[in-house]
């Protein structure tokens, strides 16, 4: 709606919602969403007051012609035919009002497929306008769709390819990778993506050890950048090359574009922090560290703060409060067992549909001895977990159990089930629902990383990641 006050006669432009979200949110740490989840708001938003009233004309016409195609059905069956071809009309308007399933090529055609099967009666030539053309109107369609189809099978070849060098880094040939994306890249120069993917696999293979691929890297971040600035992921990427680089100030620079692109970014502040510590601008980098404490508390419970003297100061001054987990644990080693867990059981009330409350009791259980009891909540947590983050949580105090029980080779194998759980490919970057989210959707094809491990990346969940890197 904000947009629509600001652009009420245009709009941004088709497809442009996603951009205009990472302008007004802090991505990360929100979600990237490439449209509003409501048909009306992101007709609103991305064609103004004129995509408004087409939508409505649009609405006004299939509505109208339901009902006329209903009323001129002659028998049962072809009236039951156009009815739920009405019917599934209204169930896909209705999705439109919290999705956006249109934007797949495949739902799409569906929907003109049930247009063109039960509402939209076939033009003979006693209907169709005497106006139009005979060749036009039997050459005109299969011309239109034969153009379509041949823009569709040129932009295939070079998305092929792009999914190509996507599974090679997934797979860690990120040599091949990159040169794969290299030539999609230089095929689709306008599309950012492409460039952004190909910096991305630059990257990696120069954490691998190829430096050739630094400045390759740069540049195609550059260019990525130069056409769509609002990516503070790039931002960081950008940063992270020219420090590997030796340019220090240039990856500060960078790294300041990221944070102020993504503020409440506790991982970006941290690693400008970082930057800053390691060129000796203690000031900036206090500045910064607090930063993270305030964009999130979670970030302060880790052994990060531990490596240097400046970070051992800022968490002394700035201190984070306990956990609940950690709170209860206090409790339980001063002799209060049953007030321990009742504090985790408060915390199921916040949400009792998700696993973490219960197999933090479970670990709180096992650090007390009590394995029947732990076990208990573990199975509780299995029932109710559904993300990948949490199977890791479950994984690792299955792998605590375990190991309080003697058995080193059991949490051996658990301690790595939970490892790859949270670092799924060979990118090394953990699992982040919100900065993957269009992967999950297949919105598009990526790779599960999104910044590179030239990068300190404590997140999702600090605390988990903290104790997989031990």
């Amino acid at each position: 709606l904000k947009t629509l006050v600001r652009h009420p006669l245009t709009g941004t432009g088709p497809f442009s919602f996603g951009l205009i979200l990472l302008k007004e949110h802090s991505i990360p740490p929100d979600q990237p969403h490439a449209h509003a989840h409501n048909l009306i708001l992101n007709v609103a938003a991305e064609l103004g007051l004129p995509g408004l009233v087409a939508l409505a004309v649009t609405l006004f016409l299939i509505v109208r012609q339901s009902w006329r195609t209903l009323q001129q059905e002659t028998t049962s069956a072809a009236w039951a035919h156009t009815a739920a071809c009405a019917a599934a009309l209204t169930a896909f308007g209705a999705h439109g009002l919290v999705d956006m399933p249109m934007m797949f090529p495949a739902v799409m055609l569906l929907m003109l497929g049930i247009l063109a099967a039960g509402i939209v009666a076939p033009q003979t030539d006693e209907t169709r306008p005497q106006w139009l053309p005979t060749v036009f109107y039997r050459i005109g369609p299969l011309a239109l769709w034969g153009i379509i189809l041949a823009a569709g099978l040129w932009s295939a070849q070079h998305y092929t390819d792009y999914v190509r060098g996507e599974r090679l880094i997934a797979g860690g040939q990120f040599v091949r990778g990159a040169e794969m994306l290299r030539q999609v890249a230089v095929d689709q120069p306008q599309f950012a993506l492409y460039q952004a993917e190909y910096g991305y696999a630059c990257g990696l293979a120069a954490y691998a050890g190829d430096l050739d691929y630094v400045q390759s890297g740069i540049d195609a971040y550059q260019r990525a950048l130069d056409q769509e600035s609002v990516h503070a992921d790039w931002w960081a990427n950008l940063a992270a090359l020219y420090w590997q680089a030796g340019e220090p100030e240039s990856a500060i620079a960078a790294m300041n574009q990221a944070v102020q692109v993504a503020p409440d970014s506790p991982d970006l502040w941290l690693n400008l922090g970082i930057y800053f510590e390691a060129a000796g601008r203690k000031d900036q980098a206090e500045a910064a560290y607090i930063h993270v404490l305030q964009a999130d508390s979670y970030w302060g419970h880790t052994s990060f703060w531990n490596d240097t003297p400046l970070r051992q100061e800022i968490i002394a001054n700035y201190p984070v409060e306990p956990t609940a987990y950690q709170q209860a644990e206090m409790l339980w080693q001063a002799g209060q067992p049953t007030d321990a867990v009742d504090l985790l059981i408060a915390t199921i009330d916040h949400d009792p549909t998700q696993p973490g409350p219960y197999f933090r009791i479970a670990r709180l259980y096992i650090a007390g001895g009590a394995f029947d009891q732990a076990e208990s909540y573990l199975e509780a947590a299995r029932v109710l977990v559904h993300a990948d983050q949490d199977r890791a949580w479950i994984a690792l105090i299955e792998g605590e159990l375990a190991l309080a029980q003697g058995d080193r080779s059991a949490w051996s194998t658990y301690h790595r089930t939970a490892r790859r759980l949270l670092w799924p490919d060979s990118t090394g970057y953990p699992l982040n629902y919100g900065n993957d989210i269009a992967n999950l959707q297949f919105l598009r094809v990526r790779v599960k990383g999104v910044l590179l491990p030239q990068l300190t990346i404590l997140g999702p969940d600090p605390i988990l990641t903290n104790l997989l890197r031990q």
